[in-house]
């Protein structure tokens, strides 16, 4: 009725146990062992394959371990150290992930809304995204309302320059030995837009031209001002420029 195994032991056949096996320190099987209920209360290592039912749902054979199955987990699922791993490579990536709104915590683990970004849904109409406990950004499927100001990216020039699709806010420094300034724009795209300042109010001794490069501005090849501290945007629908 009972077998009580205090050492190594080896069983040379089969062992079929109809009882429950309390294996308190410990049990290695290096053949095949068939249980209708395994439970593991501490941990487990596995040296080869997990085979449940005729099939294969864990391969061991290369050291690591496959779930050749769906995992169903009713816990939770922690890495052994912060910071330490990750899910998946660069060249092994999971296909989709899904997830509940404002679940997604991005950053450092100095407790939630404390120097990180947090994703998120609410679940019917508006995603959002939040740094340090302050949502940001909401976006729907029409708009996008940013909860501070938006900064643009601003580059400051004082001699002819080809402007970049990196570049937003343009200061011209007219006030300059060099005489008359010549931007150039780059290849329209859909929805682009610079805009352009004088910032030292002397356009008009020194003029500014604005080309198109390889579109026109408005139906021209150029756009010449010369009033001091103009201003101007300049929007591309894809093929040319238009000026405001």
């Amino acid at each position: 009725d009972t077998l009580a195994v205090d050492s190594a032991t080896t069983f040379d056949g089969d062992v079929t146990f109809n009882g429950n096996v309390d294996a308190t320190n410990g049990l290695e099987v290096s053949g095949t062992l068939t249980v209708d209920t395994l439970a593991v209360d501490s941990a487990a290592t596995l040296g080869g394959d997990l085979d449940m039912n005729g099939n294969d749902i864990v391969d061991g054979s290369d050291g690591d371990v496959t779930i050749l199955d769906t995992l169903v987990v009713t816990g939770n699922v922690n890495p052994s150290a912060d910071s330490a791993h990750s899910l998946g490579t660069d060249s092994l990536r999971w296909i989709e992930l899904f997830v509940t709104g404002g679940s997604v915590h991005i950053g450092d683990a100095n407790g939630v809304g404390t120097d990180e970004m947090v994703l998120g849904y609410n679940g019917t109409t508006t995603g959002t995204i939040g740094v340090n406990g302050t949502t940001s950004m909401n976006i729907t499927t029409t708009d996008v309302t940013f909860t501070g100001g938006v900064r643009h990216s601003t580059t400051t020039q004082s001699a002819n320059y080809s402007i970049t699709n990196s570049d937003h806010i343009i200061f011209v420094q007219t006030s300059t030995s060099g005489g008359a300034i010549t931007l150039t724009l780059p290849a329209p795209a859909a929805g682009m837009e610079f805009i352009i300042i004088d910032q030292e109010g002397n356009a008009g001794t020194n003029n500014v031209t604005i080309t198109g490069g390889t579109a026109n501005i408005d139906g021209a090849v150029n756009l010449v001002f010369n009033t001091n501290y103009f201003k101007t945007i300049i929007w591309s629908d894809g093929a040319d420029w238009y000026a405001k």
